[in-house]
């Protein structure tokens, strides 16, 4: 589903870096992964170095293009283009799919530079297509949802909302 969502840290000089996320961009969704997967500074750093995302995996890495891949799938009856798939996309969206990567290069970012925290929360707000926001303040994962203020995510959270 294109739930979009923004994932977020705060940097050392308390800029806000941002990447955007296209799809399952809800608590259960993004936020679940967020919390299971990456509250290592380093995992959160390889993160946010992929760029925008058509969608968040439990790995910060990228599978590359996946174009050459998925044209196998054509020469396949349907019934085993179904088995196929499946087994491609339990492989695949384990890792983070980033524009960068995508064959129709996508390499432009929502958030091309860290902002000022008041500038981004303004540009969030402002944005219609953003439904979540999750950001990282160091220590751990908060989230707010359109038009909402900030509250930490927590596994109630996560399943809750499931």
């Amino acid at each position: 589903m294109s739930t979009r969502s923004i994932i977020a840290i705060t940097n050392p000089d308390f800029m806000i870096s941002a990447i955007y996320c296209q799809l399952d961009g809800y608590p259960s969704g993004v936020g679940k992964l967020l919390l299971n997967h990456y509250t290592n500074p380093d995992d959160i750093t390889r993160l946010m170095g992929l760029g925008d995302l058509s969608w968040l995996g439990d790995k910060p890495e990228d599978p590359g293009d996946l174009w050459e891949r998925e044209k196998l799938f054509y020469a396949l009856d349907h019934e085993d283009w179904s088995k196929a798939f499946n087994e491609y996309w339990a492989d695949v969206s384990r890792y983070c799919k980033s524009y960068a990567t995508a064959t129709r290069h996508r390499s432009e970012r929502m958030f091309p530079k860290p902002l000022p925290r008041a500038e981004f929360d303004q540009a969030v707000d402002d944005s219609i297509m953003i439904a979540y926001v999750y950001l990282w303040d160091g220590f751990q994962w908060r989230y707010k949802h359109r038009g909402d203020g900030f509250a930490p995510l927590t596994r109630e959270v996560v399943e809750d909302e499931a």
